[in-house]
């Protein structure tokens, strides 16, 4: 508990273990959160999203461990304790209660004998996958009775495991014909069963298997498959076939064949004795996808052109073939790239390491045919006996990478280690055609200048790892371009190339933030400045491999500059001029690294303590994120006050400023209000007397006009009379006077009768006459106010108009100002109205 609170807790650079002994499992494994209170493959977590899986794997495990496990962890489904070289079958047997759990992984604890087994057996009753590899102490017993005894177990791996005998095989024989459960077997390394035990599992259970490891079971021959061997319509159901390094001829590939139709992953590394005959048989197999021939020296392109030639009656594996790999089958020629690139189109990997005799014509037609391939591999082996030249050196040139280029478009891994006929032309083809490269190991191609490396930036910008070893051309130009374009760059190897200098290194540091690994050895101008830059540099973070040996000019001030790469695994400073008391101190400062005894070589440390620094190095960066985040919410609520503070004094300044642009206003607004009013008031009293005046006026003409009218009418009836009578005396004279006296009452009454009718006739012209003239006096005098009107609306509108030029955001003046205008005219009219239809009246 102590040591967790402090593993927990420390904020402080701490000081990393290198040796196991100073390490231990830390509770964090076995929780799902920081508290340690939710459980791994609890229900709680599996309902957050948690993993149902426990793994273990390397770490430092001692029998109280699996006590600690036991106690918390009885709810998961799978179980890892690969390679905890201290677990012991005490340990073993303090998993109780483990009843859920379906995958167990014991590869490594090489501790564990048949009391473990037995305790398995008991206790873990859904178990499915059971991995015991390099378990040396294991009996047969003890294997016999959990393959007999496991109801639900379909993966078995006893690879390198001493015990397993015929009794074991007969074992797993009467366990396949119970359950036939068994599917996936690995006895890869077993070399104490004999070839009637292997024989009898194959022939009589071995055809419900899938896969099927038999790498290195040295004692096996020809006889161990027959049991493969079935009729014509039958087969077994193996999907994966790994028959590495055994005692093989040409009729155990015909049994393979024959049994084994539906194979997908096909092994057959290191069968010298198979000649083409043998291999012959493999062009029954149309479900491959897989085929490794590593090492088998026998095979020739005749053969190759048998195998995926194909035949009219019956399909072939070149159809489905994926990948191949022919290292070292030193035979092979042109000709077997001549039937690959016009039968095998679905080809996407090709690794031809060691085989020298290849030349730009296949090259050409494997590019040509198999448009999907995606990684190949034109090396040439240097570790061969053989030390001719002819034999060492690749024969293909610049003309097979240029149809490379033009063909293969999802090339993304090209490897062409000692291609000493290859140019700056071949790989400006690879960049313009290959934009998906990410691999390219050109080592040893010393024809490569900066060229190559200025073409790979313009179309290679998803290049990751490169291997330009040897290549002595290559300087600062290159290697500056490269890194600008080619920023997801994780591995880089420029050992030899001496003309590089700091500032290409710099370049590198600077722009490849995701730089893994970087070999500069012997690139004898560089100098402290590459440790400095990567110091300041992001990848300081990535960095797990550093080779700067043979560097006369790296310092101890370099290499204390390198503390700061937390990640560094490797560190190669061979001829440096550095101290060893820098060395460990630099090195007690690195959680993944050691200083190697006797050599300026930092190696990593063992797997546990690596574990455990990372556990460590995680929780002092989360300590120190809680510290850092308590800082910044102490920084964040002072912020937030003076914010709070500043913008409270900037609301009341505000409001200050509102109120008093608001006061302002206010009192412009009641001044320009009381201008309104007044200027109202004086419309309404221009208004009012000049309708008195008019009304006077009116009523003068009016009464002038009475007494005009009534004048005129009595001057006009007198006249009229006066008339009336003078004629008539005059007729009346001239008509005889007896005519008076016989016709006199008559006439009086005629002449009483005509009077009246003039009379009528008088008032009427006289009052025609009066409404003609009244009506030119109401023209005139309605004419005669119009200018004065006018005039004092002209007035009104200057007044308001200077009012209106002292602030112009208001326009309530002129609102108002048309408003009384409107208001007036209306009056106006009105009143017109009224006096014509009183005149009409």
């Amino acid at each position: 508990e102590e040591r967790e609170a402090a593993l927990q807790n420390d904020t402080h650079q701490p000081i990393w273990p290198k040796h196991r002994a100073e390490v231990w499992l830390p509770q964090d494994k076995l929780f799902e959160d920081l508290h340690h209170t939710i459980p791994v493959g609890s229900a709680i977590a599996v309902a957050e999203g948690g993993s149902t899986e426990l793994d273990l794997s390397t770490w430092k495990l001692g029998d109280d461990d699996l006590q600690t496990v036991a106690e918390h962890c009885t709810d998961i489904l799978s179980l890892k304790l690969a390679l905890c070289a201290e677990i012991t079958d005490v340990g073993i047997e303090n998993l109780m209660g483990f009843d859920h759990v379906t995958i167990l992984d014991l590869r490594g604890c090489f501790h564990l004998t048949d009391r473990s087994l037995n305790h398995i057996r008991a206790n873990f009753p859904k178990l499915e996958h059971l991995d015991v590899r390099d378990c040396i102490h294991l009996g047969e017993s003890g294997i016999c009775d959990l393959v007999v005894s496991a109801r639900h177990l379909h993966t078995l791996l006893l690879a390198n495991v001493p015990a397993l005998t015929d009794e074991v095989i007969k074992a797993l024989g009467t366990a396949i014909r119970q359950r036939r459960l068994l599917t996936n077997l690995d006895m890869s390394g077993c070399t104490r069963f004999s070839n009637e035990a292997m024989l009898e599992l194959l022939e009589k259970g071995g055809g419900i298997f899938q896969h099927l490891n038999l790498k290195g079971c040295t004692q096996l021959t020809d006889l161990a498959l027959i049991g493969m061997n079935r009729e014509s319509f039958s087969s077994m159901e193996v999907k994966t076939l790994d028959i590495t390094n055994l005692n093989l001829h040409d009729t155990s590939m015909h049994f393979v064949t024959a049994g084994c139709k539906n194979v997908t992953h096909l092994t057959v590394r290191g069968a010298g004795h198979i000649t083409d005959e043998g291999w012959n048989a493999l062009q029954s197999l149309k479900w491959l996808r897989e085929l490794d021939l590593t090492d088998c020296v026998s095979i020739t392109d005749a053969a190759m052109r048998t195998i995926f030639t194909p035949v009219p009656t019956k399909e072939g594996p070149h159809l489905q073939i994926r990948s191949m790999d022919i290292t070292r089958c030193f035979s092979i020629k042109d000709e077997t790239l001549y039937v690959l690139g016009e039968h095998c189109l679905r080809l996407e990997r090709l690794l031809m390491l060691g085989v020298p005799h290849v030349t730009d014509k296949g090259i050409k037609a494997l590019a040509e045919g198999c448009r999907r391939l995606e990684t190949l591999d034109l090396s040439a082996d240097l570790n061969m006996l053989e030390t001719s030249t002819k034999s060492r050196v690749p024969h293909y040139t610049t003309a097979g990478l240029q149809a490379l280029g033009r063909y293969s478009s999802h090339l993304k891994c090209l490897k062409m280690t000692s291609a000493a006929r290859v140019h700056d032309a071949a790989f400006a083809a690879i960049a313009a055609g290959c934009s998906e490269l990410e691999t390219l190991i050109i080592k040893k191609c010393y024809s490569v200048t900066d060229k190559t490396l200025h073409d790979l930036a313009r179309g290679c910008t998803s290049l990751k790892d490169l291997d330009v070893t040897g290549c002595h051309q290559i300087t600062d130009s290159g290697l500056c371009a490269l890194a600008s374009k080619c920023c997801n760059l994780e591995r880089l190897d420029l050992v030899g190339c001496h003309r590089i200098t700091d500032e290409g290194l710099e370049a590198v540091a600077a722009n490849c933030s995701v730089l893994k690994s970087l070999s500069v050895q012997n690139c004898l101008r560089l100098t402290d400045r590459v440790p400095l830059a990567l110091k300041k540099a992001i990848c300081r973070y990535t960095l797990t491999d550093l080779n700067l040996g043979g560097l006369d000019d790296v310092t101890d001030h370099g290499l204390a500059a390198l503390a700061s790469c937390t990640s560094l695994h490797h560190l190669d400073l061979a001829f440096c001029e550095v101290s060893d008391h820098c060395m460990e101190v630099t090195a007690a400062k690195l959680p993944f690294a050691r200083k190697a005894t006797g050599r300026k070589h930092f190696v990593p440390v063992a797997v546990p303590v690596k574990l455990f620094n990372e556990v460590a190095l995680e929780r002092m960066r989360m300590a120190r994120s809680a510290v850092t985040f308590q800082k910044n919410v102490r920084r964040h609520k002072a912020k937030k006050a003076y914010i709070i503070m500043r913008d409270r004094a900037r609301r009341a300044a505000l409001m200050a400023q509102k109120q008093w642009r608001g006061s302002r206003v206010r009192i412009k607004w009641r001044r320009q209000k009381q201008e309104v009013v007044r200027a109202d008031r004086a419309a309404k009293m221009i208004q009012s007397a000049w309708t008195n005046y008019n009304n006077v006026k009116l009523a003068k003409a009016a009464s002038h006009m009475l007494w005009i009218r009534r004048e005129n009418a009595s001057m006009i009836q007198r006249a009229w009379r006066c008339f009336m009578g003078k004629r008539v005396v005059y007729y009346m004279k001239k008509r005889q006077i007896r005519l008076l006296g016989r016709w006199s009452h008559v006439v009086q009454g005629m002449m009483v009768e005509y009077y009246k009718m003039q009379t009528m006739r008088a008032i009427l012209a006289c009052q025609r006459i009066y409404r003609f003239y009244h009506e030119s006096i109401e023209r005139e005098l309605r004419e005669d106010s119009a200018p004065y009107i006018q005039c004092a609306w002209r007035c009104y509108v200057a007044r308001v108009e200077k009012t209106a030029r002292f602030n112009k955001k208001f326009a309530k003046q002129i609102t108002a100002a048309n408003v009384i205008q409107r208001t007036w005219w209306s009056h106006v009219d009105w009143v017109i109205i009224i006096k014509d239809v009183r005149v009409s009246e």
